[in-house]
């Protein structure tokens, strides 16, 4: 009976540091663990395997379930394996090759096009938040309730961290 082993591992990275995230998932399948699921919030699990130089692609998309099997076709016939995915993040990997690694988006438009559509979902998801956050001031405050506001609270935080490191890089990207 042939028995893989199974590594879970929790590693936090913010949506801008993705070339980190890559880079890590390449790190570790060269250390002979494969990237084999991803959830949310930062968790992976890996099975081991023989080493090999893996080249990790990430691509931040969220495609209907109809769209999906087409989006997904033309990644592997560009050679690259689906991997996972995760709070709409798509992972890609492929065998690295002689010269430079391949990229999905091969310019500054198209990456930072990237970014932009994560900046809207976080965007959204931080207005949500707000209304709701609004929309409890007409309730009694009480235990539970301050907890929430708490918890809602934080979601904000959040979300306005993610929009504002998100801008960040869409600038670096567009610097001269």
């Amino acid at each position: 009976m042939d028995t893989k082993q199974e590594k879970r591992a929790v590693k936090w990275f913010w949506p801008w540091q993705d070339e980190r995230l890559e880079a890590w998932l390449r790190t570790m399948s060269q250390q002979g663990w494969h990237l084999a699921a991803a959830g949310w919030p930062a968790r992976y699990t890996f099975i081991q395997g023989q080493p090999a130089d893996l080249v990790y692609r990430l691509d931040w998309q969220e495609a209907s379930r109809k769209e999906l099997p087409s989006y997904l076709q033309l990644f592997a016939d560009a050679g690259l394996e689906h991997a996972g995915s995760h709070a709409g993040w798509q992972i890609f990997r492929r065998l690295a090759a002689a010269g430079p690694a391949p990229e999905i988006f091969t310019d500054v438009d198209s990456k930072a096009a990237k970014y932009d559509r994560m900046i809207f979902a976080a965007g959204g998801a931080f207005a949500a938040v707000l209304v709701v956050m609004v929309t409890l001031l007409y309730y009694q405050v009480d235990a539970v309730m301050g907890l929430f506001w708490i918890l809602l609270g934080l979601a904000a935080i959040y979300y306005a961290i993610v929009m504002a490191g998100l801008s960040r890089r869409v600038r670096q990207l567009k610097r001269p």
